[in-house]
């Protein structure tokens, strides 16, 4: 019942409170002032009118009320997370998922970092954009900044509305734009900044703005938008209003065409870096016919042989493969003689090595799949001693080491099984979503500070404002022909 009675008092809030948080008090604490005698006498009925009984229990039911009032602020901020117990769960998950992925990928990041390493001398701008893309922008955070700013720019789209709508602005001007700029001062829209934009050099930026259709002024813009970010830190909300935010029209500010522009440029970096980890499917402004933008993460060993064998002669090709198979055989044959501690002479066992690992290796590098070779082999082999060797460093316990151990292998072998698209969308959309939560709540409880502050008020009355319903009710009462004590 004091849970009901909160959640009524909330939404009578939420009908009549504005964005500014301006509320008919005194109607607010006749319709709180209702609830609780007609919750008394609910509760009066229910004790057969046993006035002591009703009091005490009338009092447990506000202190609930009282309690889900206060509540607020941590629903929101608690709005979409898993309890402790599944969030751990899916914190071990995702954090063997990420090490599995992120060696996996690793093989092909250095192979991109090799092949980028005078990127700087050529003469490809967007290449060189978006090798520095790669390099100074985390995958991760670039997703969670996206996600901080479509919900900033949606909630400061929503409350402009709102106050055409209500004619807010009307004697309200200057508050109501500082409430829009709250959101992009806040802590968290400025580390989403801080992430993607403040990490790319300004020549770079002039290369993005152009890609995505800002080809008149780029210069200009990539200027502003620093200092933008500088002025979000340094400016407060007064000088930042009469700096950004002239005439009335929000979206015809000069705070809504930056933001616009950095959303725009944070897309592009996101983008890249989808593009980079092989995910299908994706426009990529940047691209040109540079080589770089081909060293991207290979998952998939028949599509790069079908890609090879489309791009290179087929006698390449034929004999990519004869010395893949004449290297495996060979190798096999060598590994099997010194297993089984058979001698062999040395003229042999240098022509079991060129014709085997040598073959091999050499094989692999005219079929382009070296890379993806090695990886297989380091997860195959290399990856299990290394977890072995990481379970006992964490751990003393023989029965611990031994489960992290299990744990991590089993792991291991499931990665392998799943396709890597999956395991690309738990990554950067399902984990990325999920961190993200904490600074896109906090967000909306901006939104709904003046919301908070209401009910904890109401909260600080409704036990008093009990009293005075307990007092009135035996009047009430009395005329029903109740005798009290």
């Amino acid at each position: 019942m004091g849970k009901e009675l909160g959640r009524k008092i909330e939404i009578y809030i939420s009908k009549n409170i504005d964005e500014l948080g301006n509320i008919d008090d005194s109607a607010l604490k006749k319709f709180s002032s209702d609830l609780i005698k007609e919750t008394y006498e609910k509760v009066h009925d229910i004790n057969d009118f046993d006035v002591k009984k009703t009091e005490q229990d009338l009092h447990r039911i506000l202190k609930s009320t009282e309690a889900y009032l206060r509540s607020y602020e941590n629903r929101i901020k608690n709005n979409g997370k898993l309890s402790c117990t599944r969030s751990a769960l899916f914190s071990v998950g995702s954090a063997i998922t990420k090490v599995m992925y992120y060696l996996w990928a690793g093989f092909d990041y250095l192979v991109f970092l090799a092949k980028a390493y005078n990127i700087d001398k050529s003469g490809d701008t967007s290449a060189r954009a978006y090798v520095h893309i790669i390099r100074n922008c985390h995958c991760e955070s670039s997703v969670k900044a996206q996600n901080v700013l479509v919900h900033a720019l949606e909630i400061a789209k929503e409350h402009d509305s709102s106050f055409k709508r209500n004619s807010l602005y009307e004697g309200n001007e200057d508050r109501c734009k500082e409430k829009i700029i709250s959101y992009f001062q806040s802590k968290q829209y400025i580390r989403a900044l801080d992430r993607t934009i403040a990490q790319i050099e300004n020549k770079h930026l002039v290369t993005i703005l152009k890609a995505v259709g800002y080809e008149d002024n780029a210069n200009k813009m990539a200027q502003e938008i620093k200092d933008f970010l500088c002025d979000l830190k340094n400016l407060n909300c007064v000088d930042l209003r009469e700096k950004y935010y002239q005439g009335n029209l929000y979206q015809e500010s000069k705070l809504y065409k930056i933001n616009n522009q950095v959303s725009t440029i944070i897309d592009e970096i996101v983008r890249c870096h989808k593009w980079h980890h092989g995910i299908e499917d994706l426009e990529l402004k940047l691209k040109i016919n540079h080589n770089i933008f081909e060293v991207r993460v290979n998952n998939n060993l028949l599509k790069l042989g079908k890609k090879n064998f489309s791009k290179y002669s087929k006698k390449r090709i034929y004999l990519g493969g004869a010395m893949l198979f004449v290297g495996f055989c060979a190798s096999m044959t060598l590994i099997g003689k010194i297993s089984l501690g058979e001698t062999m002479p040395f003229p042999s066992l240098c022509g079991f090595i060129v014709f085997g690992p040598l073959a091999f290796l050499c094989g692999a590098l005219v079929y382009e799949i070296t890379t993806y070779l090695t990886r297989g082999l380091f997860f195959l082999s290399g990856v299990q001693l290394l977890l072995e060797k990481l379970s006992e460093c964490v751990f003393r316990n023989g029965t611990m080491q031994s489960l992290l151990g299990t744990i991590l292998i089993n792991g291991r072998n499931l990665f392998l099984l799943v396709q890597k698209s999956i395991v690309q969308s738990f990554i950067f959309e399902d984990i990325t979503k999920f961190d993200s939560l904490s600074d896109i709540n906090e967000l909306t409880l901006i939104r709904e500070q003046e919301k908070a502050k209401c009910t904890n008020e109401v909260a600080d009355k409704v036990v008093a404002t009990a009293l005075s319903a307990i007092l009135i009710q035996p009047t009430i009462s009395e005329q029903e022909g109740l005798v009290f004590n």
